[in-house]
C-alpha cells in the first residue's frame, strides 16, 4: 500500500453499515487464553524458553476494530486477562493509556524454580502488541451487496 492510499479517508458508509466491535474478544491457543478489548490489543505472544512463540492472537489489517459512531478513539482504559500454560498461570492487568502512547506490554512470569522452590526453571513473557486497526479512519472499501464486510463476519468479530 502506498502513502498516498493509507492517506484516503475512510468510507463514512461502512461505520454506518457496520455495528461497533465488541468491547471484548477471547482467543485461545496451546493451552493459553487472552480476553481483552481489542481496541487496544492487536496482539498476543507467548514467549517460552527454548521453544517456538505462540501467537495467542495477532489482529488482521482487512479486520478493523470498529469504534461506536461518534467515537474517533478507543477507550483509555481497559482490561487484559491472561491464563493458561502448564503452569496454570492467571493474572489480569488493568492499561491505561489516554494518549495512545504503549506500543506494547511485556510481562515476565516467574519460572517454575522461583514459584515452587525447585532448582532450574523455565520462563514465559507474555507480549501485549497495540497497534490495533481501527474504524475510523482505516475503514475497508464497502463491497456493493456484501453489506460492507468483506469477511463476511459483520465486522464484528
Amino acid at each position: 500500500m502506498s502513502d498516498a492510499d493509507s492517506q484516503e479517508k475512510p468510507d463514512p458508509g461502512y461505520v454506518q453499515k457496520n455495528p461497533p466491535s465488541p468491547s471484548r474478544k477471547k482467543k485461545e491457543k496451546d493451552g493459553y487464553a487472552a480476553d481483552f478489548y481489542p481496541g487496544f490489543v492487536a496482539g498476543v505472544v507467548v514467549r517460552r524458553e527454548g521453544q517456538e512463540d505462540v501467537v495467542v492472537y495477532r489482529q488482521a489489517e482487512d479486520d478493523p476494530f470498529i469504534l461506536p459512531a461518534g467515537s474517533d478513539r478507543p477507550f483509555e482504559t481497559s482490561e487484559f486477562d491472561f491464563t493458561g500454560g502448564k503452569l496454570a498461570r492467571h493474572f489480569r492487568l488493568t492499561i491505561t493509556d489516554p494518549h495512545r502512547e504503549i506500543d506494547s506490554i511485556t510481562v515476565r512470569l516467574k519460572a517454575r524454580s522461583e514459584r515452587l522452590g525447585d532448582a532450574e526453571g523455565e520462563f514465559e513473557e507474555v507480549m501485549i502488541q497495540d497497534g490495533s486497526v481501527l474504524c475510523p479512519p482505516m475503514c475497508p472499501p464497502i463491497i456493493p451487496g456484501g453489506g460492507g464486510d468483506p469477511g463476511g463476519s459483520g465486522g464484528a468479530g
